[in-house]
């Protein structure tokens, strides 16, 4: 069998394995992870080589640039492609040469992927055809030309956002109270607005942008959301005579009304108001912008001057940004869009000026997200007591509540047991990267330990997932960083072993509680109390008690797994439930053989092997559990079963999973007519 390091390592589990074996707090997650990752870039075999290039593309790790570009001239062609793409996230400057070098690559898929990391890093987007005659010399001039400017000018131009075709253009209006209608293109968001009172609708008013162009967006900024309108059209026209509908909407209208469409030709743009919140006014506009077809300049400038900085960079970063702080729960989707990426980027620049700007951006509920990872990525431990005070807005409660704020896309409709919100994600996330060295932010951090326990996500309608997850690997990090973890752990195990005090932790029940154990990091101490809990009443919790009991790699808890999955029954056993919000099957312990196998396979137990391959055989067993006895085999390495299931079991998604396993390991199999 396997050693346990190797057979944590190979079921995802080595950073829980490695927290323990450094006492927890040596660094945080993020940080374990990039070292991880950079390690099997020196690999010896190339999957792994290109699967850590790929993770560290989708870590965002800037500090591991270096030894991407290193792998931009690996010797196999899938590396060298996730390397070059990673570079797109994580590379700066550094990287534009080494990039415009792999547009040569004699591999066609790596020379695309140089050319989209380079669009990432630079905002350029010079084309290049990676099928055709491979042109890279736009990308040389430029670059010849540009590196040696601290902003280059390209960059700032993108600054300078799409154009308004609008300004100045002519505006005729049906009637006017308040005007006059061209204050609508004057460029100037003031007290000034158009204004109809007393009037039958429709009313309208017509753009003449003086010739014929090529149109993709028109925004209305309406007065306030008491005038806005609840049945207009916007349309188009080349004379002035024949227009042409966008659309007619009998919808109530955001203040900010945006409509975005295909390209299309035209000189003229009418608004008509059919209805209003406030009848009295039938059209209240204070400013109208046309817009040609975008490819999202600010944005693109934005990211440039967070990969390759320069002198001034994160004070043109907020300065482009400046203007959204008036409204921020008003923008466009390019100006989301555009915000997004220059939170990100002044996280990249480090700029001791843009903490405190940065800061103020974590109480704008639909912005806080975006606040959090920068500040997370700055690195800097002034904003920790920030990101402390915030949590609590966005968590949910002890009781299970929701939280007092969330953004718009972040509600759900429907029960929220089996997730965890983003916004108190990224929060702890940004905590688990900063350092503390400040003893009364660890004091503060304790006092948010129930808090933190209580937004884990529960065993709910979700996927029941054999490695530890993000929110996991953060909520232990940052518990031990407070001195809590193993005093949860404590309260948890005694709860499900009958003792139901709260103590202050957020025992609400067996289910919420038994999640706690394969996110918070059990020790070798506890397989006992663990194999106990294989008989709880609880199916939720026998399922977790087995997650655990895998994560932990004792060996010892072999024989009493296979005791259980010996005794269990197979889910046709229980016969058909058919109740909402129930499983498919009457079992009392949802699935529970699925988590004994899996278990079994992490464990490298490769003597169950048999046991494991007639549960997948067994037509008594739901899909899902015949799924997962195939995933255990593949972690055994069992070829002969592996093969046999490959070759004819009864299920597609079954055969498919051991086809993976085999063809992972360079094996083969026959092809033959399942049952």
């Amino acid at each position: 069998m396997l050693d346990q390091r190797e057979r944590g390592m190979r079921g995802g589990l080595g950073l829980l394995l490695l927290f323990a074996s450094a006492g927890w707090t040596a660094e945080g997650p993020f940080a374990w992870q990039v070292v991880e990752q950079v390690e099997r870039l020196a690999s010896d075999d190339a999957r792994a080589r290109a699967g850590a290039a790929e993770a560290l593309g989708f870590l965002r790790a800037c500090e591991a640039e270096d030894e991407l570009i290193v792998r931009l001239k690996d010797g196999s062609v899938e590396v060298r492609r996730e390397a070059a793409m990673a570079l797109g996230w994580c590379g700066g400057r550094e990287s534009v040469e080494p990039l415009i070098a792999a547009m040569d690559d004699t591999d066609w898929t790596v020379a695309q992927g140089a050319w989209v990391a380079l669009t990432n890093i630079t905002g350029m987007e010079f084309p290049f055809d990676a099928l055709g005659e491979r042109d890279a010399r736009a990308w040389r001039e430029w670059w010849a030309r540009a590196k040696d400017e601290a902003i280059p000018a390209e960059v700032r131009e993108l600054l300078r956002g799409g154009v308004n075709l609008a300004a100045g253009s002519e505006v005729t209006g049906s009637t006017t109270y308040r005007g006059p209608p061209n204050v609508l293109t004057d460029g100037k968001l003031g007290p000034e607005y158009w204004q109809t009172k007393n009037v039958e609708f429709p009313q309208s008013c017509a753009v003449d942008l003086g010739e014929v162009k090529t149109i993709a967006r028109v925004l209305i900024q309406q007065y306030a959301d008491g005038y806005v309108m609840t049945d207009y059209e916007v349309a188009t026209s080349g004379d002035g005579e024949t227009w042409r509908s966008l659309g007619r909407k009998e919808q109530r209208s955001p203040a900010q009304l945006v409509v975005e469409f295909e390209p299309r030709e035209a000189r003229h743009v009418r608004i008509t108001s059919y209805d209003n919140a406030n009848r009295t006014y039938p059209t209240t506009f204070r400013e109208i912008e046309i817009s040609p077809p975008s490819n999202r300049e600010q944005e693109r400038g934005l990211r440039a001057l967070g990969a390759l900085g320069g002198e001034g960079a994160a004070e043109l970063v907020m300065a482009t940004l400046g203007p959204m702080r008036a409204r921020p729960d008003a923008l466009t989707p390019t100006q989301q869009a555009a915000l997004k990426a220059g939170m990100a980027a002044l996280g990249r620049l480090k700029d001791d000026g843009a903490l405190p700007w940065m800061i103020g951006w974590l109480w704008e509920t639909e912005w806080a997200r975006s606040a959090a990872q920068a500040l997370g990525e700055m690195g800097d431990d002034r904003a920790v007591p920030v990101l402390l005070a915030a949590y609590p807005t966005y968590a949910k409660g002890t009781n299970g509540e929701r939280p007092a704020r969330a953004p718009r896309d972040d509600t759900p409709g429907f029960l929220d047991l089996d997730r965890m919100y983003e916004t108190p994600f990224h929060i702890a996330e940004a905590l688990a990267r900063l350092p503390w060295d400040d003893p009364r932010n660890r004091a503060s951090l304790r006092q948010l330990a129930p808090l933190l326990i209580a937004n884990l996500p529960q065993d709910f309608d979700g996927m029941m997932l054999y490695e530890p997850e993000a929110a996991q690997r953060i909520t232990a990090y940052l518990l031990e960083v407070a001195g809590a973890r193993r005093e949860a752990v404590e309260a948890g195990l005694g709860y499900l072993e009958g003792d139901e005090s709260r103590d202050g932790w957020p025992t609400q029940n067996a289910r919420q509680v038994a999640t706690w154990l394969p996110a918070l990091g059990c020790e070798s101490g506890d397989v006992e109390r663990l194999v106990g809990l294989l008989e709880h009443e609880n199916g939720w919790v026998r399922i977790n008690a087995c997650k655990t009991l895998a994560f932990l790699g004792d060996g010892g808890a072999v024989g009493p797994l296979v005791e259980a999955l010996t005794a269990a029954r197979n889910e046709a056993a229980y016969g058909y439930s058919g109740r909402f919000l129930d499983e498919e099957y009457a079992d009392a312990a949802p699935r529970v053989r699925e988590a004994l196998v899996r278990a079994l396979g992490i464990l490298g137990a490769r003597e169950t092997a048999g046991l494991v391959d007639d549960v997948c055989a067994d037509e008594g067993s739901v899909l899902e559990v015949r799924l997962a006895a195939a995933r255990a085999l593949a972690d055994l390495g069992a070829a002969d079963e592996l093969r046999e299931i490959a070759e004819g079991h009864a299920l597609h998604t079954v055969r498919n999973a051991a086809r993976e396993a085999l063809w992972r390991r360079g094996q083969a199999w026959e092809r033959r007519q399942a049952r």
